[in-house]
């Protein structure tokens, strides 16, 4: 089990989730559509979609720290 990608948090997270719920409820909406986005994208093959999901998680975080 991975833990929430959030900075210093090591609270285990759920296969297919990037945050514990307390560091996600911290999002943006806007962020957390385009995680949803770019993981759909991701599920769809799409060759970018890792690194634009990485870049989106990553601004996520920012926003949460």
């Amino acid at each position: 089990m991975a833990a929430c990608c959030a900075t210093e948090c090591l609270t285990p997270v759920a296969p297919g989730h990037v945050m514990c719920g307390e560091h996600w409820a911290e999002v943006p909406l806007e962020q957390k559509k385009e995680i949803y986005h770019q993981r759909a994208r991701q599920a769809q093959g799409w060759p970018d979609a890792k690194d634009l999901l990485q870049a989106a998680i990553d601004a996520a975080t920012e926003s949460v720290q």
